[in-house]
């Protein structure tokens, strides 16, 4: 059967022959996930539960820095980790702020489409239009577009490596394709089973705004032990 251990070390050998082992991992189930992807409503009223549903990006930044990644989803080291969640805020608070200065200051214009003339088949249907706004100038229509494709895509990508690290650092079967899939569709659902995959939320207190998400806000403790002959 599936099994728990109670600590995954993560191991980075440095030359010469250097190994720093760091117990940031604790009881994570190997081989499956703890709970299921529509488990979002888990430890309800909790932080861990709110930012799921309210601010996903604030917890997904936790998450990367609870299992010591960097702001572009990759592996780095457990002091620089505690930084990942403070820059992906950061950028995304900026982007978001940017994008919000741009849809108010400068002027739209509003279209309208008719959805349903004379061939409606319902005749409260007939005549019903879409509107939409866009932007007067077309280069700041561009802009506009282009940094909301762009900030999209970055998110998209760290959902996407972030769940692929923990998926294989668990053991955990299921593909890269399948990844994508569940980052792309189901973005709140994959953070919030990330987030509640990496810690004992029965065990352990989460706050809002930590650097991982957790109440203990040390840093994790890193052992050091040289060796002439390392077998991995």
């Amino acid at each position: 059967m599936f099994k728990e251990e109670k600590c995954l070390p993560l191991a980075t050998v440095v030359s010469p022959v250097e190994i720093e082992a760091t117990e940031v991992h604790c009881n994570i189930p190997k081989g499956r996930w703890r709970d299921n992807l529509c488990d979002c409503f888990g430890y309800c009223c909790r932080p861990v539960c709110l930012n799921t549903w309210f601010c996903s990006p604030c917890l997904l930044a936790q998450v990367m820095s609870r299992v010591g990644l960097n702001a572009v989803g990759e592996q780095t080291t457990p002091k620089l980790a505690q930084n990942t969640s403070r820059h992906v805020v950061f950028v995304l608070a900026v982007i978001y702020t940017f994008l919000t200065v741009i849809d108010h200051s400068f002027p739209k214009v509003e279209t309208c489409v008719t959805l349903f003339d004379d061939d409606a088949f319902d005749d409260n249907m007939r005549g019903t239009a879409s509107c939409s706004s866009t932007f007067e100038n077309g280069s700041v229509a561009f802009l506009y577009s282009a940094l909301k494709f762009l900030v999209g895509l970055y998110v998209l990508i760290i959902i996407f490596r972030t769940r692929n690290f923990i998926r294989k650092k668990s053991e955990i079967a299921g593909s890269d394709c399948e990844d994508c899939c569940c980052a792309y569709w189901c973005s709140c659902c994959v953070i919030g089973q990330m987030a509640r995959h990496t810690a004992q939320y029965d065990t352990q207190s989460d706050e809002c705004c930590s650097f991982n998400g957790l109440c203990n806000q040390s840093p994790p403790q890193v052992a050091t032990v040289h060796a002439t002959n390392v077998v991995v």
